[in-house]
């Protein structure tokens, strides 16, 4: 994959446009003299500019993935392809189980990693995925049998695209002429687990004198990967287990404080207290270990006895990867009314099912409690409850999941239509003018459905009431109890639904040409406009969204809609001496409403951003350019008006496990010095779960950015390319739900007194009140490098691409504390791409290495590791049969490199998905046949 503009946009437009062909391996020149008298026949549009040119190259820094380049890569999907691109710097989401409202079936691309994107088809926004509001592009809604290529913009684009494109553009080109069909077939086998991948592809087009029609179809279905065939059995294990654990005041341990106070009092340990019980009660003293029944614990399967409490590998149950199954369609049509005057339509629809496995709901919205003075009370317990100063005796909490009822398994159900409808003609006055309008209607859904839920209410009822034996009072066997179990969670279990729809209408416009033209200069120009409504509903089922279901994400709805209005221009003046200048603007006006609980919010964004571009030949071989725009982005539906939800990440508590004298060479703040106390809590290799709620914020602002870029192109030869570019981008005010380990990290530096964070009486956090905030900057700069070489021999033509992209500085402020994050864990600061193709008359290899750099840890901690470099091999063998067949052998990961992890106790995913192939080495298949 090359990040070279210059000679894949000339082979794959140029030839594509013109010819109707693209190079397979070989890359001829780009300023080649008869590319360019060709060029000269037809102006097309390249991504980066709304201006029709002769010349495709432009001051835009644009990669090219050809259709060829992306049979050869090895990759198999549009996601997988984005995602192994250098400038995804920090890798992108991948489906994944364990995550609500729709993340566990989507896939996105993150250039810069910044997290902000534009994806487009054909030059269009495609539908947004329902999960975040609209905002994001899911990649997994793109079939491969529609792309014949896909250009990357590397630098932001708000001047010509609109909000959004704050690091950059992704605009998946279509395939518009065929005359015949063809038919292929995908088989794919991981190594990990023998899990496999088929997909069928099918194609058919015809074309004529006055118009072409092309219909592409694809279904493909994906198994599923389950967590302990990756990292091993009871990797991740959890005190919400199905053999409840007690916690509770306790008189003995109480007494046992008051005693070493009374007996061995020393101030310089234990300060000054006025008496005895004022020193106990300080110390938040409570019983530990907890209690639990040892003769279940470990008859009840998954359960673990570590001797202080009863655990559940949870590990054994969940999924990393969701199964997926998927088909879609699409027409393109065009039809030549006259000379001056073409329609043209687009239709595609796409349906998207995934199945999800997460562990056993925990019950732990509301942490369940049992009275002292409750029948089915442990009598030890009830006997060592300590009196409160009120004469009191407190509840007692405890940590149980319904691991019998079964796992939590979600399933996912999304549909999205997209209808284009338009006309492009041309105006014979002057110098002749192009013209465009067009209507574009996209309407999605998603559905989906959590299993094996728990109802908090009910559940604490049937404690109440004596229903559910939850302590085995009863001394019941572990299978009479498990049946006994199973028959209460049936009766307060519950099933999660989210329903997601979306309608939105787009009608747009453009007109330009030329508008000068002597012996000096050549001025173009393009100006347009945009109207877009969208209506969002984001609807959870009402218990989840009154917030008393365990097992869900809460009931983060949203009722809102958007306007949306746009004008831009774009003017372009060509100088006789080999410059082109480049002024673009454009204004971007929303307005936007939405039901935020017990009123409706009204909101208004708008913003003008510019782009100024240039680009200089010297000489024929060689192009200079630069590029400075501002960016801008719009809070989507989520982001202003979600409900309040919840969901249960892992979380390391700095502020109650750090030392309480930390190296003073670390710059770390005074912890508590808790882990001790509780192991299982302060276990860097299986971090407990936390109860985490967020939700939507109208007052937010809108995010803007600004970015430079500059660099140059050299064809060195007719068959050597080179190209190097800085780019830098400055992204304020922007919008995020403030991670929990961030926020955790912030409650350390604050000496544990920020409200965000609510402890127990024992000190360990209780919830985290989370948000969506404007809060971050972020600026980083680098440098992206390509090379392209070709060679013919008399055993075959060679082809070498290599791309690199090195990130110099990636710093993030959040609260006025700036983090460096270049270099360190899930910021590599080098990856890059290398890739050989050869081919010899009906037969063709390749060979492609991905990299991803070093990264180290910030952490003190000698069990959190820093991350060796990894290089990622992948071969690909195919020839060409004499009845118009194909037949390609590809292997990724070819010498099986296995998982960096993230700590030495390679626990539950404990290594980053979004960089890393948990897949291991996997074999590909594929059979194509023409007609």
């Amino acid at each position: 994959m090359s990040t070279l503009n210059s000679n894949p946009i000339a082979k794959a437009v140029r030839y594509a446009l013109i010819a109707g062909t693209a190079a397979a391996v070989a890359m001829p020149a780009a300023f080649a003299a008869e590319d360019e008298a060709a060029a000269k026949e037809t102006k097309v549009t390249i991504t980066g500019s709304r201006i029709k040119r002769v010349d495709v190259e432009t001051a835009q820094p644009i990669t090219v993935i050809t259709r060829e380049e992306l049979d050869m890569s090895g990759d198999t999907s549009v996601a997988d392809a984005l995602r192994n691109t250098s400038a995804n710097t920090f890798g992108s989401w991948k489906a994944q189980s364990g995550y609500g409202a729709g993340y566990s079936g989507s896939a996105e691309i993150d250039l810069r990693g910044v997290g902000a994107t534009l994806v487009l088809i054909d030059g269009r926004r495609m539908p947004g995925a329902g999960y975040d509001g609209g905002q994001t592009q899911d990649l997994n809604n793109i079939p491969l049998a529609i792309v014949e290529r896909i250009e990357i913009l590397r630098s932001g684009a708000s001047a010509i695209y609109g909000s959004d494109a704050v690091a950059g553009v992704v605009n998946i080109i279509t395939r518009k002429e065929m005359d015949g069909a063809e038919f292929s077939v995908l088989y794919e086998q991981r190594g990990v687990d023998d899990g496999s991948k088929v997909k069928y592809e099918f194609a058919a087009g015809v074309t004529g004198e006055k118009g072409s029609m092309i219909v592409t179809a694809e279904h493909q279905t994906v198994d599923e990967m389950v967590d302990n065939d990756v990292t091993g059995f009871d990797n991740g294990v959890s005190w919400y287990s199905p053999v409840a654990n007690a916690f509770y005041y306790s008189q003995g341990y109480y007494d046992y404080y008051l005693d070493e106070f009374t007996n061995d009092y020393d101030p310089a340990v234990h300060g000054d207290y006025a008496t005895a019980e004022e020193y106990a009660n300080d110390q938040n003293i409570e019983n530990w270990p907890a209690f639990f029944d040892a003769s279940l614990c470990g008859a009840v399967p998954n359960t673990i006895n570590n001797g202080y409490r009863c655990g559940y590998a949870y590990s054994n149950a969940t999924w990393l990867y969701p199964q997926q199954d998927q088909d879609s369609i699409m027409t393109k049509f065009n039809y030549e009314v006259n000379s001056n005057l073409s329609f043209n339509a687009r239709i595609s629809f796409v349906n998207a099912k995934s199945h999800s496995r997460y562990a056993p709901t925990p019950i732990s919205t509301a942490t369940p409690t049992m009275s002292y003075d409750n029948p089915l009370l442990p009598p030890s317990i009830a006997s060592d409850i300590r009196f409160t100063g009120d004469n009191s005796r407190p509840t007692v909490n405890f940590y149980h999941r319904s691991a019998l009822l079964g796992n939590r398994d979600s399933y996912l159900n999304k549909t999205a239509y997209d209808a284009v409808f338009g006309f492009e003609g041309f105006l014979d006055a002057g110098s002749g003018f192009d013209w465009s309008v067009n209507y574009q209607r996209t309407v999605s859904s998603e559905n989906l459905q959590n299993t094996n839920l728990i109802n908090d209410r009910m559940f604490q009822a049937g404690v109440d009431n004596g229903e559910f034996d939850v302590f085995n009072v009863g001394g019941m066997t572990p299978a009479a109890w498990s049946a006994h179990a199973i028959e209460f969670y049936r009766s307060v279990a519950h099933t999660g639904t989210l329903d997601v729809a979306q309608r939105k209408d787009i009608v747009d416009g453009t007109f330009g040409g030329e508008i000068m033209s002597n012996d000096l200069m050549t001025a173009n120009f393009v100006v347009g406009g945009e109207f877009e409504n969208l209506d969002f509903t984001y609807r959870s089922d009402p218990e989840s969204g009154q917030g008393y279901i365990s097992g869900g994400s809460g009931g983060d709805d949203v009722f809102a809609n958007r306007e949306r209005t746009a004008a831009y221009a774009e003017f372009a003046f060509a100088f006789d001496f080999g410059l082109e200048a480049t002024v673009a603007a454009r204004y971007d006006g929303y307005d936007m409403e939405g039901d935020v609980g017990d009123s409706w919010a009204t909101k208004t964004f708008s913003d003008t951003t510019t782009m100024f571009s240039l680009a200089y030949r010297p000489m024929d071989t060689l192009l200079i350019r630069a590029v400075v725009g501002e960016s801008f982005r719009a809070p989507s539906m989520n982001e202003l008006f979600a409900s309040r939800s919840f969901g249960f990440p892992d979380g390391y508590d700095y502020y109650y496990c750090e030392p309480v004298n930390p190296p003073a060479d670390s710059g770390n703040p005074p912890g508590l010095g808790n882990p001790a106390n509780d192991p299982s809590y302060c276990d860097v290799g299986n971090l407990p779960q936390m109860l985490y709620w967020s939700g939507g914020n109208p007052s937010l602002n809108p995010e803007s950015g600004d970015n430079i870029s500059f660099g140059a192109v050299w064809n060195v030869t007719d068959d050597l390319v080179v190209e190097a570019q800085y780019y830098h981008l400055e992204y304020v005010d922007k919008i995020g739900g403030v991670s929990l380990d961030r926020i955790l990290e912030l409650n350390w530096l604050a000496g544990g007194e920020t409200s965000a964070v609510v402890r127990g009486s024992n000190g360990q956090v209780e919830y985290v009140n989370g948000g969506t905030i404007n809060q971050d900057s972020v600026k980083t700069f680098g440098w992206d490098y390509a090379v392209s070489y070709n060679m013919d021999t008399s055993i075959g033509k060679f082809n070498i691409k290599a791309d690199l992209t090195n990130v110099s500085a990636f710093d993030e402020t959040t609260d006025g504390i700036l983090y460096r994050n270049a270099g360190l864990r899930g910021a590599p600061e080098i990856r890059a791409n290398l890739q050989v193709s050869w081919a010899k008359d009906d037969y063709y290899a390749a060979w492609r290495t991905n990299y991803i750099s070093a990264q180290e840890t910030t952490s003190s901690n000698p069990n959190i590791l820093d991350l060796d470099a990894i290089m990622y091999h992948n071969v690909q063998f195919g020839m060409y049969t004499p009845w118009d067949g194909e037949v390609v052998l590809g292997i990724r990961n070819l010498l099986d490199e296995g998982l960096p992890f993230n700590s030495t106790a390679e626990a539950w995913r404990d290594f980053n998905t979004t960089l890393y192939s948990a897949e291991g080495r996997t074999w590909t298949l594929r059979y194509e046949q023409k007609f």
